[in-house]
């Protein structure tokens, strides 16, 4: 019964998780959501933050979650949020969206292809407006658009399967070694 941004990963500086700690201080304000949930560590200077906001209560952390868990935290939130100001591959739009998760996420590197373009929210800036605007966006849908964007993502996580990701490497070496 509580609307929940999840993120997944690491707290190094490319996942931007300072600008994702206060755009969800600005979203709760808003009303928008309740709780955010990342799966990984947190750092001191993650805690820092969260204390000097007021969001102890607020922001859960998980870690060592095993691996075969993970569809549950997608089902129970209502999108993912990746800030990263550059990815080279984000398995974690893959997986939240096989779950039928919305995603936000930045507009940088490969993180919109993988997120199949218009099947994603994508963040413009890396500011604290743009996160909010992105993710209140998607917690604000009607229950008609959330459903044609759940059966969107369906559709663009399929594109991605581990049968066709060893074809496509085989195929390279062919190629690189005149086989």
């Amino acid at each position: 019964d509580k609307k929940i941004i999840l993120n997944l990963g690491s707290e190094i500086a490319r996942k931007q998780i300072p600008l994702l700690i206060r755009s969800f201080g600005e979203i709760k304000k808003s009303g928008s959501a309740d709780l955010l949930l990342r799966h990984g560590e947190k750092t001191e200077s993650s805690a820092k933050l969260i204390n000097e906001l007021g969001l102890e209560k607020e922001i859960i952390y998980r870690n060592g979650t095993l691996e075969g868990t993970l569809p549950d935290y997608y089902s129970a939130a209502d999108v993912l949020v990746v800030t990263s100001s550059e990815e080279g591959f984000c398995l974690p739009i893959i997986e939240a969206m096989a779950c039928g998760l919305p995603v936000v996420t930045t507009n940088r590197t490969s993180l919109p292809e993988v997120a199949g373009g218009a099947e994603a929210f994508l963040i413009q800036d890396l500011t604290i407006g743009s996160v909010v605007k992105a993710v209140v966006s998607v917690l604000n849908l009607d229950s008609d658009r959330r459903e044609l964007i759940r059966q969107n993502v369906f559709k663009n996580a399929a594109r991605f399967n581990w049968n066709e990701s060893a074809r496509q490497t085989l195929a390279i070496y062919q190629k690189i070694l005149n086989i």
